[in-house]
C-alpha cells in the first residue's frame, strides 16, 4: 500500500502476523489504522511519512518494531508502546512534531539513534530502569524538552543525545557513564547546571559547547581528559573547577568562558 495517497482508513485483518517494510510508507491520507493482536512484527518503515496518522493503538502482542516505523508522521499526537517492545530502534518517532509525552515501557533495553529526534513539542519523557544504551543523536532537537534522568542501568549515551534541547533545564545522570560522547549537550543553552558522576573519565569534544547559561562546573578526580570545545561558548561559565587528575585539555577546550583556565 506505499505511497496510496488517496487510502484514509484501513483495518489489518487479524489472520496477518507482520506488518512487512514500507507496507504504509507515505500514505499520506492514512488517519486511522486499526493493528490487531495477531500482528508480532512491525518492519522497518511501516508507517514512515504517514503525515495524517494522528494516532494509533500497537497490541501488547508486537514484539518487534523496526527502523524508521513512525518518522515523519507529523501530525502523530499520542502512541503507547507495549511492554512486549525490548528496543525502541533508529528514527522511529524522529518527527513526529505534535508528540508531547511518550513512556518508555519497563521492557525496553535500548533506546536506538535518532529515536526522537526533532520531537519539538516532546516535554515529558520517563526512561526506565531496563534501559541499557541511549544512542546518538537520540533527542536532538527536542526544543520542548525540559528535564531528564538517566537512570543507574544506563551505561553509554551516544554522540549528540541532547545536541540543542534548547529548553533543557534539568540533567539527573544516576549512571555511571565513563564519558560524556562528543557534543552530547552541545546547545543546551537553557542548562544552568550540572554534575558529572564521578564515574566520568573523558569529556569528549563538544559536549557542553554552547551551553550559554552554564554557571560553574566541577570536573570531577576521575576525569584525565577534556577535548577540543568541550566547553567552548559557555559565555556564563564564571566559575570552573579542575582536578589535577586531568592530564589533557585539547585546544579551546574553554574558548569564549568568561574565566578559562
Amino acid at each position: 500500500f506505499g505511497k496510496c495517497s488517496s487510502l484514509s482508513r484501513m483495518t489489518i485483518h487479524y489472520s496477518i502476523t507482520s506488518i512487512s517494510m514500507g507496507t504504509f510508507e507515505r500514505c499520506s491520507s492514512l488517519r486511522q489504522i486499526t493493528i490487531p493482536s495477531s500482528v508480532v512484527f512491525i518492519g522497518d518503515c511501516a508507517f514512515q511519512r504517514c503525515s495524517s496518522l494522528r494516532q494509533i493503538t500497537i497490541p501488547s502482542s508486537v514484539i518487534y518494531i523496526g527502523n524508521r516505523v513512525f518518522q515523519g508522521c507529523s501530525l502523530l499526537e499520542e502512541i503507547e508502546l507495549p511492554t512486549s517492545v525490548n528496543s525502541i530502534g533508529d528514527y522511529t518517532f524522529s518527527g513526529c512534531r505534535l508528540i508531547k509525552k511518550i513512556t518508555i515501557p519497563p521492557s525496553v533495553l535500548s533506546i536506538r539513534n535518532y529515536s526522537f529526534s526533532k520531537c519539538i513539542l516532546l516535554i515529558e519523557i520517563t526512561i526506565p530502569s531496563s534501559v541499557l544504551m541511549i544512542g546518538a543523536n537520540t533527542f536532538e532537537h527536542c526544543s520542548s524538552l525540559k528535564q531528564i534522568t538517566i537512570p543507574s542501568s544506563v551505561s553509554f549515551v551516544g554522540d549528540n543525545a541532547f545536541y540543542r534541547c534548547s529548553s533543557l533545564k534539568e540533567i539527573n545522570i544516576l549512571s555511571k557513564l565513563t564519558s560524556f560522547e562528543s557534543n552530547l549537550f552541545n546547545g543546551c543553552s537553557s542548562l544552568t547546571q550540572i554534575t558529572i558522576p564521578s564515574s566520568v573519565k573523558m569529556i569528549c569534544e563538544g559536549a557542553f559547547k554552547n551551553c550559554g547559561t552554564l554557571k560553574q562546573i566541577t570536573i570531577p578526580s576521575s576525569v584525565s581528559y577534556i577535548g577540543s570545545e568541550a566547553f567552548s561558548s559557555c559565555s556564563s561559565l564564571s566559575q570552573i573547577t579542575i582536578h589535577s587528575s586531568v592530564i589533557e585539555i585539547e585546544e579551546d577546550a574553554f574558548i569564549g568562558c568568561p574565566n578559562q583556565p
